[in-house]
């Protein structure tokens, strides 16, 4: 407090005044921690000290509180508190730690650390307890000899269990029986007291061990121990062999016990077996009956919606007119392996490229999958992805004949309603079109089975109301020459051309080959038309090649006629079934033909060649529709841009890359031809 005066001129001014002079800010760096904890402490007891406020010129600070943090780290963080005293102006920090250890702490002003932070506390052990103190060693509850010293080790604790490591705690140790013993007790100043005594006479010992003030000494925890003293090592011997016998017979006891529990709980366990397995049983055929009925309803139901797919879908094809497109993709081989196609979903299939394939898809390396795959002089680029195609049908390599035919029956029996019919087959020299046109006798293909659904419809279905007369006739466009495959022996050297002719009377013109052999059916039989046919095949062009030991050399064509007349309404149904199965195709250079037979691939290439060009103007709805390049487009005429109803088969080799892409996108050019509605060829009978 400062007594100030004003002067002026030396004259002091009247009213002199006092002003006080108050600390400023406390200052991290100035203030100070006192009290006689600070660094050292009893556990179990209240542990303080004072943090003194002071501004940066060490003026005391009375104001408050402020904010003080405190942080107390041991094994773990202790809590604590810290507490202002107005009158003083001091903050008084308090814990209570249990663990004797060395405690680090920091005392901070917001964020900054008082001057001397962090500092460390050592915690010492708290007052003796007695009751937590114990004794261990060789000593204790054990066996010795007359005369051999006997030893263990006192360990003093407080009240939280530490050890008192000071020392100076009071223990006395008292052995009765056969005689009465004081012990020695040294004091090791580490919290331990060692316990010496040498009986002298045998006989079983009680052992007393009391702590604390001599006025109340109280026992420690596990006293009064025991000591049996034997006379020899010979007794005692026999004494550590019996004990451990006994300890051992306990054990076993103990062990057979719970053995028997075990065996009642599991005889329980297995009586009631039975009646849980036959629970579980009928719960077990119960929920596969359920799963059994709803997979059964699942697949019914997608079995129906896949037939109103189709149906549909043939409905829309049959309003546009367009050809419809089936794929079927030939199994492998017995020496074949590692196929190209997959099929995701119903009607759909997928062909990869081999360098796409990954290690796990087929167990097989990559290289291995080159080598499998690899086209000659035409290498697939690693950049093309896997290319996935959809179809009206795709009929996967288990397919049977039976299923093949099925899916074709509805349009071959039409031809009985009079509409013109045409199923080719299509695709790569060895992919399975003549399996799936002719097919061996054991398991015939589309041909044989066509012939006898047609006389099965025509005898049982519509017998009563109609009478129908059939002929056949089969030619093979070899070389662009037409060859008649029935001709008598005699006129096998004719020369045959598809000619544009009237069909009557209204009825327009169409595509056929003058001079062809029909041969009637007189006995409407299956085998009848069988041999017929038979007769006809053996006449066909085929050969060996580097692709196909059995290659077909020409494009082959069986014809069905048939005329209807209804019995009723006189009216007559004029039906005309082609059923085409084209020469392969293949590239010279990997069938290694020579000689007649790269003449031969040469003309099947142009024909097919033509075919593709065909089907491209078909597609871009040209004016001009080059039909007459090859006999083979002229004669399907009427199929490929007429009223006809028309279905190809695409087949596919699964092991080769380049072809199969290309029949696939031959395929699916041939599947956007429009020919619009089909047209029955029918006259009505006016009287």
């Amino acid at each position: 407090v400062y007594y100030l005066t004003c002067t002026i001129d030396g004259l002091a001014l009247p009213n002199p005044f006092d002003v006080t002079v108050k600390p400023g800010a406390p200052n991290s760096a100035f203030c100070t921690l006192e009290g006689s904890h600070l660094s050292r402490t009893v556990a179990g007891e209240r542990a303080t000290f004072d943090i003194v406020s002071r501004d940066r010129f060490s003026n005391v600070v009375l104001e408050g509180p402020l904010p003080y943090s405190c942080s107390i780290l041991g094994q773990s963080k202790i809590d604590c508190q810290i507490l202002f005293d107005g009158k003083t102006g001091l903050h008084t920090v308090a814990f209570a730690p249990h663990t004797a250890e060395t405690l680090t702490i920091t005392v901070k002003l917001r964020d900054s650390p008082l001057s001397g932070c962090p500092f460390q506390c050592v915690v010492e052990a708290g007052e003796l307890n007695v009751a937590k103190s114990t004794a261990v060693g060789p000593g204790l509850d054990a066996v010795s000899i007359v005369d051999i010293p006997t030893t263990f080790v006192i360990r003093a604790f407080d009240s939280f269990g530490n050890l008192r490591t000071s020392g100076g705690d009071t223990f006395v140790v008292s052995y009765s029986g056969p005689e009465t013993i004081s012990a020695n007790v040294h004091d090791n100043k580490d919290g331990t007291y060692s316990v010496m005594a040498k009986p002298s006479q045998t006989g079983d010992f009680t052992i007393d061990v009391l702590g604390g003030p001599v006025t109340h000494p109280q026992p420690i925890s596990g006293s009064p121990f025991g000591l049996l003293v034997l006379p020899d090592l010979n007794k005692w011997a026999q004494y550590e062999l019996e004990k451990r016998a006994k300890t051992e017979i306990k054990k076993v006891k103990q062990r057979l016990t719970q053995v028997r529990d075990v065996y009642v709980s599991l005889k329980r366990e297995v009586l009631a077996l039975p009646a849980e397995i036959g629970t579980l049983n009928r719960a077990l055929e119960g929920k596969l009956r359920e799963q059994e009925a709803t997979v059964k309803l699942a697949k019914e139901m997608y079995r129906k919606e896949i037939m109103e797919r189709r149906r549909l879908h043939n409905l829309i094809q049959e309003l546009r007119g367009n050809i419809r497109v089936f794929c079927r993709v030939r199994p492998l081989e017995n020496d074949e392996e590692l196929p190209l196609i997959t099929f995701p979903h119903a009607d759909e299939l997928t062909l990869l490229n081999p360098d796409t394939i990954k290690f796990d898809e087929f167990g097989y390396n990559e290289a291995a999958i080159r080598h499998a795959h690899r086209d000659e002089g035409v290498p697939i680029p690693s950049g093309i992805e896997s290319k996935r195609f959809a179809f009206d049908r795709v009929l996967v390599p288990v397919s049977s004949q039976i299923e093949v035919f099925d899916a074709v029956e509805p349009l071959i029996t039409s031809v009985l309603d009079g509409y013109n019919v045409c199923v080719f087959a299509y695709g790569q020299t060895g992919s399975g079109k003549t399996h799936t046109m002719v097919g061996p006798n054991e398991d015939p293909g589309i041909c044989s089975r066509s012939i006898t659904q047609l006389f099965h419809v025509a005898r049982e279905e519509r017998g009563a109301d109609w009478r129908y007369e059939f002929s056949v006739a089969l030619l093979e466009i070899y070389n662009e020459q037409i060859r008649d495959l029935l001709a008598k022996e005699a006129e096998m050297g004719r020369i045959l051309d598809v000619k544009q002719v009237s069909q009557g009377t209204g009825r327009g013109a169409t595509v056929e080959v003058p001079g062809l052999t029909q041969v009637p059916i007189t006995h409407g039989t299956t085998e009848e038309v069988l041999s017929i046919f038979a007769a006809g095949m053996a006449s066909r062009a085929i050969g060996c090649t580097n692709l196909n030991e059995h290659s077909s050399r020409s494009h082959c064509v069986f014809t069905v006629l048939i005329e209807g007349v209804n019995l009723t309404t006189g009216i007559k149904a004029h039906g005309k079934l082609h059923l085409v199965d084209l020469a392969g195709s293949e590239r010279v250079g990997k069938s290694q033909s020579t000689g007649m037979r790269l003449v031969e691939a040469q003309h099947i290439n142009k024909s097919l060649a033509a075919l593709g060009n065909v089907i491209s103007s078909l597609v871009s709805k040209n004016t001009h529709i080059p039909y007459r390049d090859s006999k083979l487009t002229y004669l399907l005429k009427d199929s490929l841009g007429g009223d006809s109803k028309t279905l190809m088969f695409c087949n596919i080799n699964p092991l080769n890359y380049w072809e199969s892409l290309s029949s696939l996108q031959f395929a699916s050019r041939v599947r956007a031809v429009e020919l619009g509605p089909a047209k029955t060829h029918v006259e009505v009978h006016q009287d």
